[in-house]
């Protein structure tokens, strides 16, 4: 009667070797970093309360929005993505880029988005069921 040895289990070799683990942990943690530090770059929007919402704020780098900061922490500076670049040249918010079209100086008649209106809807208004909030056309 032959007893059968248990063989080794052979580990993977990046499980035997723990150091590349914490490198490779290091590496995604940089990399996941890198990803939302760009991402906060490009949602970037006006402050709707505070001192800075109005016009008031004397630096607008600070905070924890500052797009103005793209340097790693090895201090070296990163390439930003043409979406980046055009997003931090040409901000302008919706309020400016009205201001900017000057719609208030054309004429009454001549429509626009200021003066854009639609007609009253031909169908009736949908009632709406009080337990679903919704019901079928």
């Amino acid at each position: 009667m032959a007893i059968a040895l248990k063989k080794d289990r052979r580990q993977p070799v990046r499980a035997a070797n723990p150091a590349s683990i914490i490198a490779d942990s290091e590496y995604v943690a940089r990399r996941v970093k890198r990803h939302l530090n760009d991402l906060e770059r490009t949602n970037y929007t006006e402050p709707t309360t505070g001192p800075s919402a109005y016009g008031e704020a004397e630096d607008e780098t600070k905070g924890p929005t500052a797009l103005s900061k793209d340097e790693d922490p090895t201090g070296r500076k990163r390439k930003r993505s043409m979406a980046v670049r055009s997003l931090l040249m040409y901000r302008k918010n919706f309020a400016t880029l009205l201001a900017e079209s000057q719609l208030r100086d054309k004429p009454a008649g001549e429509p626009s988005y200021l003066t854009a209106a639609a007609p009253p809807s031909q169908r009736p208004p949908m009632p709406l069921c009080s337990r679903d909030i919704w019901s079928p056309p």
